[in-house]
């Protein structure tokens, strides 16, 4: 008797064949997942960075357009301070103001109400720190104020370093009505 043999066909894969298959499946995802948290962050302090630059920008444009067509300096104009008090060309008086407890920039105008009350320029959520207004005059020649202010994201809710972001806000004005 002859015995034929048979050649089994075996279809599917080998252990070794699934593992190197799910090896790549995670090497693949891994690259993926930090792909994708690289984007997501560098998204979030794009909005962050925007955030305080807009905040600070309009501060910024207030305060140089309303010390530009000032009047006068009512303040004393010499040094460092963290006010300053202008008078309007309209004849009312405005303060600017530091306010490092609040975390913002503040105006004050005092034709708009008998107890003015001071108005954020900046927003809430947001703290300042090494604010000032310098003022000099030299004989002849227009008081020209410095404006420093430092603006960042308030980090209280904040605890990653890419959440942490502090642009400084430097512009000197001269009066024009001088």
């Amino acid at each position: 008797m002859v015995r034929k043999y048979k050649k089994t066909i075996k279809s599917g894969f080998t252990l070794i064949e699934l593992i190197v298959v799910i090896a790549i499946l995670v090497v693949i995802s891994t690259i993926s997942l930090n792909i994708l948290i690289t984007i997501l962050r560098g998204s979030l302090k794009a909005e962050i960075t925007k955030d305080v630059k807009q905040s600070g920008d309009y501060a910024l444009n207030i305060l140089t357009r309303m010390i530009r067509n000032a009047h006068s300096i009512e303040s004393t104009c010499s040094g460092s301070s963290t006010s300053i008090t202008i008078k309007n060309p309209d004849g009312g008086q405005s303060q600017f103001l530091c306010d490092l407890t609040n975390n913002y920039v503040s105006s004050t105008s005092a034709h708009l109400s008998p107890t003015p009350v001071p108005q954020p320029l900046t927003g809430q959520d947001f703290t300042l720190s090494n604010c000032s207004f310098n003022c000099q005059q030299t004989t002849g020649n227009p008081p020209v104020i410095t404006v420093d202010f430092t603006l960042g994201k308030n980090t209280e809710t904040f605890t990653r370093a890419e959440e942490k972001i502090e642009i400084d806000f430097h512009t000197k004005v001269a009066l024009r009505s001088y």
